[in-house]
């Protein structure tokens, strides 16, 4: 397989049994070539980003005493060629605005990756973080 055509998605979860569910499930997305990868902690985040050249991020909403949304906002200051995506199990509006404020793309329950929505959000993640970044080439 062409190394172009896989899209490299990593997990930052604090559920050890999140972070193998998200591994596999991102094994069976179809339409994608993805490549799953998963870290525990805010702590190794970013140079798991680095390590595995991730191209869309996805973080859990609740980190121990960390929210994702926090993670995020560092995180898009400092690679904005990727894509960060927060997931939750339970969540509210006020959540999800905090998300799409510090630079998250979309804003998830993780029922959707857990379902055929994975390739609809994978396909939207892409194709919005693609007109970001062409965007930014003009301004």
């Amino acid at each position: 397989m062409d190394e172009s055509t896989i899209i490299r998605v990593a997990l930052l979860d604090d559920s050890a049994e999140d972070r193998i569910l998200f591994c596999h499930q991102m094994k069976d997305v179809k339409g994608w070539s993805l490549q799953p990868s998963a870290v525990s902690s805010a702590t190794a985040f970013e140079s798991h980003l680095i390590e595995h050249r991730v191209q869309i991020a996805f973080v859990d909403y609740r980190l121990g005493d960390q929210l994702g949304s926090e993670v995020v906002a560092k995180a898009v200051a400092r690679f904005p060629e990727i894509a960060f995506v927060i997931v939750t199990g339970e969540g509210d509006e006020e959540a999800a605005t905090r998300s799409l404020r510090a630079g998250a793309l979309d804003y998830i329950s993780k029922r959707s990756l857990q379902s055929d929505i994975a390739n609809e959000v994978i396909q939207r993640v892409v194709s919005e973080h693609y007109k970001r970044r062409q965007a930014q080439v003009f301004f």
